[in-house]
């Protein structure tokens, strides 16, 4: 969960750096999912074990089931299913400095579609704000405070009344696959590698 944090934080630091708008879009794509991905392993509760019935007296609570592994198993599979669809970590761990503008736009391209297509697929997202971008929006007292960044003049409570600048989004729902570890108890591979038997 470290490493994952870490990839995100290394993700959001690179939409700093100066480099065709084509990647930031890419680069904004990737801190989403890897947002999402870290959310999933925060909030995941381990699953109980059934206990046998006996008969004799009360049950007591279920022990937790160990259950290490399995939620890094499907960020992986997640991450897998971006690489095999947009080929998203070979765009990500190839030195795009070798190559012009152009070059990247086109990869970008194809990045693009085949990362969109795995996130509608197995996420429903949706904006935050009810407002377009623009749009006044007035926050009213009890509001969720992590759904919203506020800026210019900040004082007192709420409600705030301001201009929205970015609508946000939410997972309203999520639709990964369940994976079960090998045998080995290793973590499945980001991509096979690929070879021709000769």
């Amino acid at each position: 969960m470290k490493a994952l944090a870490l990839v995100l934080t290394l993700v959001i630091a690179l939409t700093a750096v100066p480099v065709p708008s084509a990647v930031h879009s890419v680069l904004g794509i990737l801190a989403v999912l890897l947002s999402i991905a870290l959310t999933v392993l925060l909030f995941r509760k381990p699953e109980a074990a059934a206990l046998p019935v006996t008969g004799q007296g009360p049950l007591s609570p279920a022990p937790a089931v160990e259950t290490k592994g399995t939620a890094e198993a499907e960020v992986i599979a997640f991450l897998g299913m971006l690489q095999k669809k947009g080929r998203l970590i070979d765009f990500l761990m190839d030195d795009i400095s070798r190559h012009d503008d152009a070059a990247v736009g086109a990869v970008s391209r194809v990045v693009y579609q085949g990362c969109r297509e795995v996130l509608l697929q197995h996420l429903e997202i949706v904006p935050l704000a009810a407002v377009a971008e623009g749009g006044t929006l007035t926050l009213p007292p009890g509001y969720r405070a992590i759904d919203y960044e506020l800026s210019g003049k900040l004082g007192g409570s709420a409600p705030f009344t301001g201009t929205v600048e970015h609508r946000g989004w939410k997972v309203a729902s999520i639709r990964l696959p369940r994976i079960i570890l090998s045998e080995d108890g290793g973590l499945p591979p980001l991509a096979p590698a690929q070879v021709t038997v000769r």
